[in-house]
This record gives structure tokens, C-alpha cells and sequence, in this order.
């Protein structure tokens, strides 16, 4: 009978300290995860069939980066209706990051809808993805589950982290690019030992058959630094998938696209570069990005003035005869908008590059996808280093067998951001203040305050002393936790930015430390209102999500025990506000936009009143160096 009324005590504090808790959950949840959708067991679901088409674009994804996810809903009601799309990712603090998109349904029709999340970097986080769809009540916020939840299945639709480079070709013809995936991971050696080292990165090469397969964000792209058009035709694009290959390529990335011997409609594309009044939206887009040449066919030529620039083996057969376009800049074209990469023994254009922000598109004037070369030409150490900007040799399957050189010698590079942009000063602080001020109060409170009351002949006054001690020192530890709490929001990061000079854009990537000093709802957006253009669209999408370091062992084990959803918008994913406990958060940003900070430019001499590099041999056969001003 004694025992009850300590039960009773604890069961008052245990329902005193989750009131608060409950109601943290109710107020911290974000918008469109309010009352999170409560699954009726009693009611029947898959009113819409869901499935994963794509987990990444052709199967590729990186840990700990965006990601396209195509998926595909198949609704069986009468008519069409508003659906809320969710890919539920858990982050590093235990919380779900929901990535949200409200489609219009199309009953009877498979309708393809693509999400952008970011990807955690623990390979067991991933598998607990979840894609759902729910109703939309009139708040905007999920209501009744209608389809799901599907898991990607790392079998099947997940593809394996490509842990270095990719190459994403367009068409199904058999094209050489094949061969960058000998080098590295793709290609094991005969003992199993891990990776040939040829190259500086393995290199991924994947294949999407037609341009409609494409994502209609650049997000979707991301994760591929060449994108070789070897087939299909672009008024298959939408006009979402060419304002995404657009900013893709703005953003760094690298289009090839080879002309067809038969049937092409670049080069109508190319001349209508200078007729943008009369061209549809689409098509004028598109022939922005085409370098400024002229094009002419020459069908039934003689391939011999080519065959350098196709292989520099004398024994593998080059066809004789063949179809080239020849790439002239046109004479009103800037340096930049036209630049001659390839020509052959006869001075002919064959291969012209224009520079797109921080990206290029390249033209190739010669059919590499053509039947004649067998998936064997142009040589990759001959033709496609030289376009894209490599070195490295290739070699066949049995040659590689007889490589001694194996194992794999990757580095991760993000790995230590976390160090640099935590946040610890004040939390250092803290801690030496409770040290000091402990150490304090045990001396006073302790032997030196007895010592010096027995000095004073007033012993008897110890319990009063030990008192007002406690409360001297409870009140000084009060006072320096509020001094040293965190009065504002700060963040510290790490941004790299990178700018092609005299394209007018920057490119910056951010990875940061995120301190909301508050309970609540924490935010962060990346943008301007400036950026926005003609046509009451954003000229770029950028991107803000959650990060944790690689060294993260698994996300979501040993978070916060109040976790909670919060959504962001999966088709533009600028901004996430989070569940904010006086706690840092890290977050991850991509930003591109117009030139507002300072950048390296070339700088006249005063005697030449130009500015240029140049390449000097340096003394005794050591090499070459740059030399100049910037």
C-alpha cells in the first residue's frame, strides 16, 4: 500500500511531460503533413495502382545526392481528380522527409510523375523509401490513402551508387562510348579483386532508348556529367525536358549530339537559330543551345581524310565511304558560340562546341552510331577523349585479365565537411562554464565555505550557507546558459562556386551547418525574387534539402525521440522547413544565377594593353607552364 502514492506521483510527471511532447508533434508538423494521412485498416485501398518505373534516371543514383524517381499512377475512378504523391526519405535526425507533388489524374492512362529527393548516404536508409498516394483534402493536405506504399526494391528498380562518372546516351543504337566502362568498377578482374585503375574515375555508361524517357527537371540529370544524343528525334522532347536538358547543360553538364547520316531535324534546328521570331517555343529553346554553324551534308565522301580522328589502329577496318556534315562557324558567330574541336586531313569542321554557362554543347558532324562502325567506332582513346575532355586508355576485356594494377583507390572528399562546418563554439563554452562553476560551488559549498565559517565561529549557520550557495550558483548557471544560449540563426558552411568567364553565370554548392536557436519550425530557401523572367517562370531551379556527412553510420538510428514528417516540394525542391529543437541541422544547397560576386577576369598589361595566357616551356625539359595575367 505505501508503494501507490510514489505510482501515482510518477504516472502525474509522466502525463505533465508528455502533454508538451504531444503538442510539440501537433505545432512542429509542416505544411501538408499537418495530421499526417491516418491509414483506415477498415477501409479498402489501391483505388490507383503505383509503381516505380525509374528509381534514378536509367538506374544511376549517387548516395547522398538528388535523384530522379519516376512513378507511375494508374487511377481506376470515374473521372479525373487532384492526388498528392508522396516519397517519404528518412533524414539523419530521425525525422521522414516528405516529398510531395499534387498531379491531376488521368483514369484509364498509366500517367508517369517524377519526384526529386535527396538520397541519404547509408545504402540501408534507402531501402526505406516509401511511395504513396493519398487524397487532397480542402486544405491541400493528404487525406485518405489511395494507393501504396510501394518500397523500391534494391533488386530490381534501385540501381547501384556509381561512385564516380556517367555517361547517359540517347538512342538505341550500339555506340563505342561503351568501352569507359571497362575502366573501373563496371569491370572486375578474372581474381575479384575490385577495379582496373586506368582512368582517373570509373566511368558508368547507361542507355536511355528514346528522348522521352528523359525527366522534366535537371535534377534528374544530375547525376550524368555527358549526355551523348546518338538517336531519336527532339520534337519528341516536351518543353519541360528541354528547359531541363537546358539548365542541366547550364549548369555544368555536357550534351554531345551526333548528326544522322539519314533524316536529320538538328540541322533544321540550327537554321532556325536566326528565324527565333517565327519558331515555336520548343524548337527555339533547343536551337539556343546549338553552337552557331553553318551545316553542310556531304553524302558518299571519302572517309580517308577522317579515318585519324576515327582510329590509330592501321589493322581495324575504317569504311571507305560515308556521309559527313561539316560545321562551319558562321562569321557573325562569338569565339565562345562556335569553336572548332575536330577537323579532318582536308581542314573540314567535323566537331563544333558552343559554350553554354558552365556547360557545352558539342556537335559531331560524323554518324557515330552508324551501322557501319559496329559499335567499335570512333575509338574512345582516339575520338571521344578528345570531345569530352579525357585521357585515359582503353583496353579490351582479355587485356584487362592481364592488368596487374587492380583495386579500388576512391577518395571521398565530403567526408570531412562536417568537421569544417559544425558548429561547436558555443556549445564548448557551455561546457567550460559548468565545469568552472561546479568547481566553484564545491569549494564554497563545501570544505572552503566550512572552513571559512568555522573561522567566523559561526558553524552553526552551515545548512543556511549550503542553501544560499546553491541558489548563488543555480542563479550565476541560469544567467550564463542564457548569455551563452544562441540568440539568432546562424549558419556555417562550405560553398564552392565555379564561373566559365564571359558567360555571365555562377554556380554555387553549398554544404552547411544550420543553428535554429528556437523550438519550432526551422527554414531555409535557396533563390531571389530577381531571378524570375519573362514568362512568369523561375529561370532555374535550385535545391535545399537535408545532408548528413558520409561517415553518418545509418540515418534515422539514434535521432531525435519526437520525430516527425515534414514535407518539401518534390518538383522543386528550393526549400525545406524542418523540426527545429535548438539544435543544428545540416542542409545542402545548389544555387546557379547571375554574376553577384567577385570573379577571376582577365587583366590588360599596361605595354600590350591585352590580356592573354600563354604556354611556355619551362628550363631543362620539365614540362610547360602557364603564363600571364588574371
Amino acid at each position: 500500500m505505501a508503494a501507490r502514492p510514489v505510482v501515482w506521483i510518477v504516472l502525474v510527471m509522466w502525463a505533465i511531460g508528455l502533454t508538451p511532447w504531444v503538442c510539440a508533434q501537433q505545432d512542429l508538423l509542416g505544411p501538408g503533413v499537418a495530421e499526417d494521412a491516418g491509414i483506415d485498416e477498415n477501409r479498402p485501398v489501391g483505388e490507383i495502382d503505383v509503381s516505380i518505373r525509374q528509381f534514378g534516371l536509367a538506374g544511376v543514383i549517387r548516395y547522398g545526392s538528388w535523384v530522379g524517381v519516376e512513378a507511375v499512377l494508374a487511377d481506376r475512378s470515374s473521372g479525373p481528380r487532384d492526388v498528392l504523391v508522396r516519397l517519404s526519405v528518412p533524414d539523419a535526425d530521425g525525422d521522414t522527409t516528405a516529398y510531395e507533388a499534387v498531379v491531376s489524374t488521368n483514369p484509364g492512362i498509366p500517367q508517369p510523375v517524377w519526384l526529386y529527393p535527396r538520397l541519404p548516404f547509408a545504402a540501408a536508409a534507402v531501402e526505406d523509401i516509401e511511395l504513396a498516394v493519398f487524397e487532397v483534402d480542402s486544405n491541400g493536405n493528404a487525406g485518405d490513402l489511395l494507393g501504396g506504399p510501394v518500397l523500391p526494391r534494391l533488386a530490381n528498380q534501385l540501381g547501384a551508387d556509381i561512385g564516380g562518372g556517367a555517361i547517359l546516351t540517347i538512342g538505341s543504337a550500339r555506340t563505342s562510348l561503351l568501352a569507359y566502362s571497362t575502366i573501373g568498377s563496371e569491370r572486375r578482374s578474372a581474381q575479384g579483386r575490385g577495379a582496373v585503375v586506368i582512368a582517373n574515375e570509373p566511368t558508368a555508361v547507361r542507355t536511355v532508348e528514346s528522348p522521352s524517357g528523359l525527366p522534366d527537371r535537371w535534377i534528374g540529370l544530375s547525376p550524368f556529367s555527358v549526355v551523348a544524343w546518338v538517336g531519336g528525334q527532339p520534337s519528341d522532347l516536351s518543353i519541360q525536358q528541354v528547359r531541363a536538358l537546358s539548365e542541366w547543360v547550364q549548369r555544368g553538364g555536357h550534351l554531345v549530339i551526333s548528326l544522322p547520316s539519314v533524316g536529320t531535324a538538328w540541322t533544321t534546328l540550327i537554321g532556325e537559330q536566326e528565324r527565333t521570331a517565327s519558331t515555336g517555343l520548343l524548337n527555339r529553346e533547343l536551337a539556343q543551345l546549338l553552337p552557331a554553324v553553318s551545316v553542310e551534308r556531304l553524302e558518299g565522301v571519302s572517309l580517308e581524310p577522317a579515318w585519324p580522328l576515327l582510329s590509330d589502329d592501321a589493322l581495324q577496318p575504317v569504311p571507305r565511304i560515308g556521309t559527313l556534315h561539316t560545321l562551319t562557324p558562321r562569321a557573325d558567330a562569338l569565339p565562345s558560340d562556335a569553336v572548332v574541336v575536330l577537323a579532318d586531313g582536308e581542314g573540314r569542321p567535323l566537331v563544333t562546341r558552343r559554350v553554354v554557362g558552365l556547360g557545352m554543347v558539342t556537335l559531331a558532324g560524323i554518324d557515330v552510331s552508324s551501322a557501319a562502325f559496329a559499335g567499335r567506332l570512333p575509338r574512345v582513346d582516339v575520338f571521344w577523349n578528345r570531345v569530352l575532355g579525357k585521357r585515359s586508355d582503353v583496353y579490351t576485356a582479355e587485356e584487362l585479365d592481364t592488368i596487374n594494377t587492380l583495386g579500388d583507390s576512391s577518395v571521398s572528399i565530403d567526408r570531412d565537411f562536417g568537421e569544417i562546418t559544425k558548429q561547436t563554439g558555443a556549445a564548448y563554452a557551455g561546457l567550460l562554464l559548468g565545469v568552472v562553476v561546479f568547481a566553484i560551488y564545491w569549494v564554497v559549498a563545501g570544505p572552503g565555505g566550512y572552513a571559512g565559517l568555522k573561522k567566523a565561529s559561526i558553524v552553526k549557520h552551515a545548512w543556511l550557507a549550503f542553501v544560499l550557495a546553491g541558489a548563488v550558483f543555480t542563479a550565476v548557471s541560469w544567467v550564463g546558459a542564457f548569455v551563452l544560449r544562441p540568440k539568432s540563426v546562424q549558419l556555417s558552411h562550405l560553398s564552392y562556386y565555379d564561373q566559365v568567364w564571359g558567360q555571365g553565370l555562377q554556380r554555387s554548392t553549398t554544404f552547411g551547418s544550420l543553428l535554429v536557436p528556437d523550438n519550432g519550425v526551422g527554414a531555409v530557401r535557396v533563390g531571389t525574387q530577381e531571378e524570375l523572367v519573362a514568362e512568369g517562370r523561375a529561370r532555374f531551379i535550385h535545391l535545399a534539402g537535408p545532408w548528413e556527412t558520409p561517415s553518418t553510420s545509418a540515418v534515422g538510428v539514434g535521432g531525435f525521440p519526437d520525430s516527425r514528417p515534414y514535407s518539401v516540394e518534390a518538383r522543386q525542391p528550393d526549400g525545406i522547413a524542418f523540426p527545429a529543437r535548438s539544435t543544428s541541422k545540416g542542409v545542402a544547397m545548389a544555387w546557379i544565377g547571375g554574376s553577384g560576386f567577385g570573379r577571376i577576369q582577365p587583366t590588360p598589361s599596361a605595354a600590350s594593353n591585352r590580356s592573354e595566357i600563354t604556354i611556355v616551356e619551362r628550363d631543362r625539359g620539365a614540362g610547360f607552364r602557364p603564363e600571364g595575367r588574371l
